[in-house]
């Protein structure tokens, strides 16, 4: 009989007919399942890779967090070499030695860090060269603590720290998440509060210059003016960023708020004591106290910077707990679906099998029981 296409639903209402029941519940069950299985393909890759960057920012937190400690060390070592009210030959040398000994501390962590640190920090192409650099002052301590002596050698390992710092923060992409609270943590911690430093180590070298050279005040007040606008517009786009992000997570907000404040506050008076020294206000500061509070300063922003790094930390890890797991459980819950749905599918149709051949042999008895029966029917029926 040959069977003639009205619909291009006809093949398929064909097949169905031609099945039994056990049969077209495996061919409808699989045509189900293979769009559920494409989907939850596609969403369990989505989701490893979100995984892995997470794992790459939380690699590169660790490097980071490796690398501020000798970049405080470097900048709290600067600060005692160039200002003369701590010049005197015993300091010096004491501070040189605790400089070492901190340089040392630093190393060692660097040295046991996991693999997957070390490899962040490998990435950047001058942290070799500084390491380098590092590990000779420590080998040859007597014969380059004339090198620690000098500011300029000092703020030139600074400027390859804090290239290295951003190399670190980019190639781990620890800003790429869109996610509002780890992103303003990640840019608070890994731009904003590093040229914040370097803003305010700036102008320390600013006002130190104006106490070894002859010029007059008004020679440093455009730049100083200039340098200090700057520094207020990035400190309120810190304190308007962070405030966004502790709004959302109120455990954030209590690890961050001292911190916060203190920075803020520690700047904002290094700032007015700047401005009156510019100004030639009568009751302004000396300049020693200038760079105490910018000292201060630079030390309270650290503080906040590794507060922010670990609360990027908690945030990233907290979220990666959330997704599921790693890349590789990811794998073996896809591995395990694909498997376990080809398996229940398989028993379905050996199933179907089994129950056709039941189905039959139940059908050839219930016809012999009907032939069976129907005699005595018409027995009874010629007795009424």
């Amino acid at each position: 009989m040959k069977i003639g296409l009205r619909s291009p639903f006809d093949p398929a209402v064909w097949l169905m007919n031609r099945l039994s029941y056990p049969r077209k519940f495996a061919v409808a069950g699989t045509l189900f399942a293979l769009p559920l299985l494409l989907v939850t393909g596609l969403y369990i890759s989505t989701l490893s890779e979100k995984v892995e960057m997470s794992q790459k920012a939380q690699a590169g937190s660790r490097a980071l967090r490796l690398v501020i400690p000798i970049w405080r060390s470097l900048c709290e070592h600067r600060q005692i070499v160039l200002h003369d009210s701590w010049n005197e030959v015993s300091k010096l040398k004491v501070a040189t030695e605790l400089f070492h000994d901190n340089l040392d501390r630093h190393l060692q962590l660097v040295i046991e860090a996991d693999e997957q640190t070390l490899a962040v920090l490998d990435a950047s192409t001058r942290w070799e060269a500084f390491h380098a650099k590092l590990r000779a002052l420590q080998d040859e301590r007597v014969g380059h603590d004339k090198v620690l002596e000098s500011p300029a050698v000092l703020s030139e390992m600074i400027e390859d720290l804090l290239t290295v710092f951003r190399q670190i923060a980019e190639v781990s992409r620890i800003t790429a998440d869109s996610r509002l609270d780890s992103l303003n943590l990640a840019v608070a911690a890994t731009r904003l509060l590093p040229g914040l430093i370097e803003a305010v180590e700036r102008l320390d070298e600013l006002f130190d210059a104006r106490r070894h050279s002859s010029a007059t005040l008004s020679s440093i007040q455009i730049d100083a003016t200039e340098r200090l606008f700057n520094l207020r517009s990035q400190m309120e786009q810190i304190r308007e960023g962070l405030f966004a992000t502790v709004q959302h997570d109120p455990a954030i907000a209590l690890r961050l708020r001292n911190p916060l404040t203190k920075c803020r506050g520690s700047l904002l008076s290094a700032e007015r004591a700047m401005r009156s020294v510019i100004r030639g206000d009568e009751n302004a500061p000396t300049l020693n106290e200038v760079e105490r509070l910018n000292h201060t300063a630079v030390l309270e922003t650290f503080v906040l910077m590794s507060e922010c790094m670990d609360s990027f930390d908690d945030v990233v890890r907290a979220r990666a707990r959330g997704r599921g797991g790693t890349p590789t459980q990811l794998f073996g819950l896809h591995h395990s679906v694909s498997c376990g749905t080809g398996r229940l599918f398989g028993n379905r149709l050996l199933l179907g099998r089994h129950s056709d051949g039941g189905s039959d042999a139940r059908s050839d008895r219930s016809g012999s029981r009907q032939r069976l029966a129907r005699p005595r029917c018409e027995a009874h029926r010629s007795a009424g």
